[in-house]
């Protein structure tokens, strides 16, 4: 990897989490300076790549798994990202106002919650747009 100009990290053993807590999932921002990562205890962090993963915040608000993160096109630091859980929430949130979501976001009928958890999300190529689904066989929310 290093000759091809790709800095790899070992996350398990770079990134410090709580004792009780484990790395579920982790993305990049677009220009490679943060990762954010989401742990066991329903809380992200955003870490800072150019300073050897350092935390740059702690985001709490989910109450259950968090399955899935994505950074948004329109914030290439990864400032701005947004999470889904199993607690029937995804959030947006924004690093530069602080550790708390700056928002909820609802499904095409208006309703906030789908019947049952999200497990996947992403985002459009304009950060407009957010698809996102659950794992129930008959649930057909987006």
């Amino acid at each position: 990897l290093k000759q091809s100009g790709i800095e790899a990290y070992t996350l398990s053993n770079s990134l410090v989490v709580d004792k009780d807590s484990y790395i579920l999932h982790t993305k990049a921002s677009l220009d490679n300076s943060k990762i954010v990562a989401s742990l066991s205890d329903f809380s992200i962090v955003c870490y800072d790549a150019r300073n050897g993963l350092q935390a740059c915040g702690k985001f709490r608000g989910h109450s259950d798994r968090i399955r899935d993160i994505v950074t948004t096109p329109s914030s290439p630091d990864g400032s701005c990202f947004f999470s889904c859980s199993e607690d029937k929430r995804i959030y947006g949130w924004d690093a530069r106002a602080g550790e708390k979501a700056v928002g909820t976001f609802s499904t095409i009928d208006g309703s906030s919650r789908s019947e049952f958890g999200w497990c996947s999300m992403d985002i459009g190529c304009s950060g407009n747009l957010i698809g996102a689904g659950s794992d129930a066989e008959d649930d057909s929310t987006v």
